[in-house]
């Protein structure tokens, strides 16, 4: 039908993304990736012009129309999991009808296919420097899309609150600190307030720095410099829409007037019932109270039995740190390949998901690890750690082997999370050291370091012993 049949190879890292979130189910969909792609090409009569390009939930190929349609025109084809969170996608986007969100071309709605038009996707609202634009240019697009009333049939966020609820009992139980029950009470009781006025409009729900595109010169004037992406569409008030905009590149000092000018823009009453107080609640994000996105893929509500939040001074939660769990071992594996890429060592890995796997988890663990999470419950870093002894001190410590946030999630607070876990362990259980090594060339992460007054060791010299040289010494 006029398109090209081309291999699509997946990438590892949207592979290990998938089967660490959602399993086997994940694991299945990878499989049937190249086959699904071809089939949409050819039916859709397109051809790829690029290499796919992906996200932390659907796979992106670029594409030229040119069957039928016979225009030439540049799309994307995007394939992603059907789930309760993507089935109104093409609902939602064909309510705005490009006005502030990408364009739909067509759908299938059996597997959630979208064939999009196609924005400047190597321009993303998070290169802004200046966030407090990038935030004005969100509460602008937040409040066109959240003018337009959500199409019958949408999953609304009252129901989304009574599920919630529901589970309260279930949440405090799995906790083990006080603080957390505590805080999860809290924000049942706030959404208990306020789950009578669930709201209509028509939310994107994950709109961050990242979930936003440039349009190319020729629409700019019509529909203006930025749209939306990756909506997982909601029924419900625009208060609900706030969080990603006070955590994206997270300053405490500067969530004050964030929240003031959003409140603004999108017309908020905050002292009022009901609108503006759903901010306060938003989504998955209060306290450690985790329902959401893998509750849909089968493996139940995420509870932070061991988790830290980071909060603004709305109480809202912005980033997750947790420990880690055997299902996290492929991601740790595909962000442990990241970093050592990053290093210009990535022919030194050697390590695999299996060796992960028996240091982590097996019956005498050598290591351990936390995760870093954002606010939608994406894995963005990992910490990966293990104990030594100090002869002069008499205690142990801690040395930090791998610290890694992924490039598109700096800047918001994950790594200094994660290092702030590992203070906590250390001072909860007497442990007086918390080191690590970094390259002498590396000197964002030196400058970072320094700011949390880390002390660089000039007067020592790591000697190390590896591959021939150890096993020559090693010989009786």
């Amino acid at each position: 039908m006029g398109g090209v049949s081309v291999e699509i190879r997946v990438p590892d890292r949207f592979a290990a993304l998938m089967v660490a979130n959602a399993g086997e189910e994940g694991r299945e969909f990878v499989a049937a990736l190249p086959g699904r792609a071809a089939r949409f090409l050819d039916t859709w009569g397109l051809r790829a012009t690029g290499p796919v390009m992906c996200g932390w939930a659907s796979l992106v190929v670029p594409v030229v129309r040119s069957g039928r349609s016979g225009d030439g025109a540049p799309a994307v084809l995007k394939l992603q999991m059907l789930d309760e969170e993507t089935e109104g996608e093409a609902a939602a986007l064909r309510a705005w009808d490009g006005a502030g969100a990408v364009r739909l071309l067509a759908e299938d709605a059996p597997t959630g296919t979208l064939l999009l038009e196609r924005l400047d996707e190597g321009r993303h609202l998070s290169a802004v420097e200046d966030a407090r634009e990038a935030v004005r240019v969100l509460a602008g697009l937040l409040a066109r899309l959240a003018a337009v009333d959500a199409p019958a049939g949408m999953r609304g966020l009252g129901d989304i609150a009574a599920d919630m609820l529901d589970e309260v009992d279930d949440a405090v139980g799995a906790l083990v600190r006080e603080e957390d029950r505590r805080l999860v009470r809290d924000c049942a009781a706030a959404v208990r307030e306020v789950a009578g006025e669930p709201g209509d409009r028509l939310l994107h729900w994950d709109l961050h720095f990242d979930n936003v595109l440039a349009t190319f010169a020729d629409d700019a004037a019509e529909r203006g410099p930025w749209l939306a992406i990756d909506p997982k569409p909601l029924a419900g008030d625009p208060g609900f829409e706030l969080l990603p905009a006070l955590a994206n590149r997270f300053e405490p000092g500067e969530v004050r007037w964030r929240f003031d000018l959003m409140t603004e823009v999108l017309g908020l009453d905050r002292s009022g019932p009901g609108r503006g107080r759903w901010g306060g609640c938003s989504r998955t994000r209060c306290g450690t109270w985790r329902t959401g996105r893998r509750r849909s893929r089968g493996s139940g509500p995420r509870w932070g039995g061991s988790c830290w939040r980071g909060r603004g001074v709305t109480g809202q939660a912005a980033l997750m740190i947790r420990t880690a769990a055997p299902a996290d071992v492929p991601v740790i594996h595909a962000m442990v390949r990241d970093l050592a890429e990053y290093e210009k060592a990535l022919h030194e890995v050697r390590a695999t998901e299996d060796h992960l796997r028996e240091a982590l988890f097996g019956e005498r663990p050598a290591a351990y690890a936390h995760i870093a999470e954002d606010g939608e419950g994406r894995v963005v870093g990992f910490a990966l750690w293990f104990l030594n002894f100090s002869t002069w001190r008499g205690v142990h410590g801690i040395y930090l082997e791998d610290l890694y946030v992924r490039p598109e999630a700096r800047g918001g607070g994950h790594g200094k999370a994660l290092l702030r876990e590992l203070a906590r362990i250390c001072v909860e259980r007497g442990y007086e050291r918390l080191e690590w090594s970094v390259l002498d060339w590396n000197t964002p992460s030196i400058n970072f370091y320094k700011s949390l007054g880390a002390v660089p060791q000039d007067e020592w010299t790591v000697y190390r012993l590896t591959d021939e040289a150890l096993a020559r010494l090693g010989r009786p």
